[in-house]
């Protein structure tokens, strides 16, 4: 393997869309018999149907999920012109998924009442502004974020979602993973509801809410269109309580290749001191300079205003980081995975990814990938569909000038299903090669 990097640190049954059912299959219903609630001794049966069982993927929990992708292995491969189909019910399936009560104030989480958060903005279907509180223990609320942000979003354009975090502790919103998963799932639930533009989410917040910013934004960047960070700043790492910052923490620089990030410091801050921005913006200065068209930001570095909004408020800064729709599918992919959970990365996916390692995948032309790491890459896959390859041609993936992997890739009901998770089109491919194979 190539080690290259910027940064420190088959299918036994074919089974046509749209066919009545199967006859049985010994694995099919081995596994519809262990979805079965264990209180119920089931029969297995002597059908299977691979749509009802896809259709009940998206409301089981995540061990019965795994339990239904063994089972549909037997249905895997479609035809091209079964595709479209698969895909249209699937995402159609996705988005019966949680949503909002539509109220200006609202539950997630109904039972009981958990993951509050506030409305406001406009309602539109153009954009959202997701807005996070500052605080520590004990304090901080979401009705801090919709005061500071409800103006600049209304004055975009905007919809706002102010949520609150599910546990005030010192690092609120950087504490995972229950209030990281319930800002993605509130973000999906809104969006679902009100159908909101995908390509137009932006993520904010002040103090806390910007350490927020920063952690999730990056984690997540392929959820965003932009970043705007006021007053907060990235967890850095040192090598004693007295020694210099020495560096950022895993899964926030690297995934900021495609994500526009604006950031606003004041020096005289006592309570976000200067020196974590200071540290982290020249670093991505760096990275945008070794790799051109990557690494877009802005620092907005000043005196006199303490812990303060910039003089002009934070509508400034969000415009900035609003101003560009997301790329869903860039040409360029940095990806350094920091959460076991999160397995999709834009056009990636790593069902056991190696937390910490840092993985490059850029598009060299029509089925053409380069492909560098600075470690294991083992099982990482490059997601397809027909609008980034030509599936009926061989795929060819290459590591410092070396041919690694070339196939024809195969279109894969499981690869539909496990990318249609989020409901999100763009996010959704049909078929996979393995970026490295030995």
């Amino acid at each position: 393997m190539c080690v290259k990097s910027g940064f420190s640190k088959s299918a036994a049954c074919r089974y046509p869309f749209g066919m009545a059912p199967m006859p049985r299959c010994r694995l099919a219903a081995l596994a519809f018999a262990l979805l079965a609630p264990p209180s119920h001794a089931v029969a297995a049966p002597d059908r299977v149907d691979p749509r009802k069982l896809a259709e009940s993927y998206f409301a089981a929990p995540p061990l019965d999920r795994v339990r239904i992708l063994t089972a549909l292995e037997p249905f895997d491969r479609v035809t091209p012109s079964e595709v479209e189909g698969w895909k249209k019910s699937l995402l159609g399936w996705a988005s019966k998924g949680p949503r909002t009560s539509g109220k200006a104030k609202g539950f997630l989480y109904e039972k009981p009442e958990r993951g509050l958060f506030l409305l406001g903005g406009r309602k539109t279907t153009d954009g959202l502004l997701v807005a996070l509180h500052g605080g520590g223990v004990g304090s901080g609320d979401a009705s801090q974020a919709a005061s500071a942000f409800g103006g600049a979003a209304a004055s975009l354009g905007l919809r706002l979602v102010a949520p609150e975090v599910l546990e005030k502790t010192e690092h609120g919103w950087t504490d995972p993973p229950a209030t990281e998963r319930f800002v993605v799932e509130l973000i999906e639930a809104l969006v679902r509801t009100e159908k909101i533009d995908r390509n137009r989410v932006v993520l904010t917040g002040h103090s806390m809410g910007g350490y927020g910013t920063w952690t999730l934004g990056a984690t997540y960047a392929d959820m965003f269109a932009g970043l705007a960070v006021f007053a907060g700043a990235p967890t850095c790492t040192r090598l004693s309580d007295t020694a210099p910052i020495s560096g950022v923490a895993e899964g926030i620089l690297p995934n900021l290749r495609n994500v526009p990030i604006f950031v606003y410091q004041s020096g005289d801050d006592q309570n976000v001191p200067a020196p974590s921005n200071d540290f982290a913006m020249p670093a991505l200065d760096r990275l945008a300079k070794d790799d051109p068209g990557g690494y877009v930001h802005t620092y907005e570095r000043v005196e006199g205003r303490a812990h303060g909004f910039p003089e002009k408020g934070p509508e400034p800064g969000i415009a900035w980081a609003s101003k560009r729709p997301r790329d869903p599918r860039p040409k360029k992919t940095v990806w350094q995975p920091s959460r076991a959970w999160k397995k999709q990365f834009y056009a990636l996916y790593w069902e056991r990814p190696a937390l910490g390692t840092i993985v490059t995948v850029e598009v060299r032309g029509e089925n053409r990938f380069d492909v560098s790491a600075d470690g294991p890459i083992d099982g990482i896959e490059i997601l397809l569909d027909a609008k980034s390859a030509d599936l009926s041609q061989e795929v060819v993936v290459t590591s410092g000038g070396k041919e690694t992997y070339r196939g024809l890739p195969a279109l894969s009901l499981r690869t539909m299903l496990r990318t249609a998770e989020r409901g999100d089109p763009d996010l959704c491919f049909s078929a996979s090669v393995p970026a490295w194979k030995r």
